[in-house]
């Protein structure tokens, strides 16, 4: 069976009945679906294997939902997204906070927040442009073209690190242990909280920890630390190797 053998695209919707409560879930995936369009994404509806997805130029299967967090502030909320494709069935999974006023502020931020940091790099290293400033080559002479994606920040930065430093950073490390396989990826968090210690951080190689690149992250992170001051800061980066190597 091929990755998107068990999709169906959803059936054609039914004659209108009378007007029912949109549910939170309901809401996420028609305003998912809608930012998708606005962006130029060809987006349909599809049903896999039971679960409402929406599928994306017609290559990556997006999920969506929402994860309840007991004692989470009552304007914010978090929402688990999962990106899949044929070369990466395993799924990219990133929990992202959405914050507002209402239930649909909410969901919209968590969304827009989705879209401006994580799904760009999936989606452009499905592309064959590249970066040649950003590329590297491994230890087994196997090339690779990182795809950044915009950092994240949270809290108040008067300076701040461009797109492809904490990539840079990386590189020497990575070139010794990415693994041979056809897209690789990094997530990046760091929070500091008022004392200016790291809190809640981590980063991961193919959803594992990777202390090598936390440790290599740490201290660059730390020296945007300000006493008094919360400070988060996201990234992720896809790396697909280059098609003439292997």
């Amino acid at each position: 069976m091929g990755f998107f053998d068990f999709l169906k695209k959803k059936d054609a919707a039914p004659e209108p009945g009378p007007a029912h409560e949109v549910t939170p879930d309901e809401y996420l995936y028609s305003s998912f679906k809608e930012q998708l369009l606005s962006q130029h994404y060809h987006t349909e509806e599809v049903n896999a294997n039971g679960q409402h997805a929406l599928l994306a130029d017609g290559q990556v299967l997006l999920l969506a939902q929402i994860i309840p967090t007991p004692g989470m502030h009552p304007q914010l909320v978090q929402v688990m997204f999962q990106a899949s494709h044929e070369l990466f069935p395993e799924g990219i999974t990133e929990m992202v906070a959405g914050i507002g006023d209402t239930v649909a502020t909410r969901l919209d931020s968590a969304i827009r927040n989705y879209m401006s940091t994580t799904l760009p790099p999936i989606m452009d290293s499905l592309t064959d442009s590249h970066y040649p400033e950003l590329d590297f080559t491994d230890q087994n002479d196997i090339h690779w073209h990182p795809k950044p994606g915009n950092i994240g920040f949270q809290g108040s930065w008067d300076d701040m690190p461009d797109d492809s430093t904490m990539l840079q950073l990386l590189t020497p490390a990575l070139s010794a242990i990415i693994p041979n396989r056809q897209f690789n990826w990094i997530k990046i968090y760091f929070s500091m909280d008022k004392s200016a210690e790291l809190s809640a951080s981590t980063c991961l190689l193919n959803n594992e920890e990777w202390p090598e690149g936390f440790a290599i992250l740490k201290d660059f992170v730390l020296q945007w630390a300000a006493p008094g001051h919360f400070k988060g800061i996201k990234q992720f980066i896809m790396l697909r190797r280059c098609d003439g190597t292997h």
